[in-house]
């Protein structure tokens, strides 16, 4: 069955972040008894998934913002109970500009995720990286668009 979760306003998640990464720096950290992932810059993940080469990677917990990246990944697998958060990137060179990351989206980090998802995944999320507001899909509704589930009948490694 699928969790519920209202609209989260971005603010709130970045607060909610902020406060995670004071209590711990790495991305992938444990919440509420699940691995969490909180995301960060989209070059960091492309770089990683290009760095795995082939490992076997698995997509659990709550995975955010830039960690759906993985679902790119040919030898990447989503836990059915995964909930993976999806939203607009922000514009990084804004603050050169004066203005917070989150004044304006960034077109090229949507379009460079977009490229990293698989065409079916695309074509749902596309509309949703047009707003810093976060939307979900979990690893169940993902098995449906055509992404490997861990253990249904298939591994991380494809």
């Amino acid at each position: 069955m699928r969790p519920f979760f209202f609209p989260v306003d971005f603010r709130i998640a970045v607060i909610l972040s902020a406060l995670l990464g004071a209590i711990a720096p790495a991305h992938a950290v444990e919440g509420f008894g699940r691995p969490l992932d909180r995301g960060g810059e989209i070059a960091e993940y492309m770089r990683a998934i290009n760095e795995a080469r082939g490992r076997p990677h698995v997509i659990a917990g709550d995975c955010m913002s830039a960690c759906t990246l993985w679902l790119g990944y040919a030898n990447a697998c989503v836990e059915a109970d995964a909930v993976l958060w999806f939203h607009g990137p922000a514009d990084g060179l804004a603050r050169f500009r004066g203005l917070s990351p989150w004044a304006a989206l960034s077109e090229s980090g949507a379009g460079a995720m977009l490229s990293m998802y698989p065409p079916r995944v695309r074509a749902v999320v596309a509309d949703w990286l047009r707003s810093p507001q976060y939307r979900t899909l979990t690893g169940q509704e993902l098995g449906r668009l055509g992404v490997p589930v861990c253990g249904a009948g298939r591994s991380a490694a494809r």
